[in-house]
């Protein structure tokens, strides 16, 4: 267990730190979103993502765009 761990589990998280970097860097901020409650489906993998379910209120580095779903009626 350890060893998983240390090794794939680890360098996994490594690289989804990078990306959320790289996507903030380019102007692209992974939106804060609940991921208990959020709507994933393996076949919704490109930009035709639903909108973040929950996500914070308040979210200084929102593209200009966007709307909390509070908001939205």
């Amino acid at each position: 267990m350890e060893r998983l761990l240390q090794g794939p589990l680890s360098d996994a998280m490594t690289h989804v730190g990078q990306l959320a970097m790289l996507r903030r860097l380019a102007g692209a901020p992974v939106p804060p979103e609940n991921f208990i409650v959020a709507d994933i489906e393996g076949a919704r993998l490109g930009p035709d993502q639903a909108d973040p379910v929950s996500p914070d209120v308040a979210w200084p580095e929102a593209p200009s765009t966007w709307v909390p779903p509070s908001r939205k009626r």
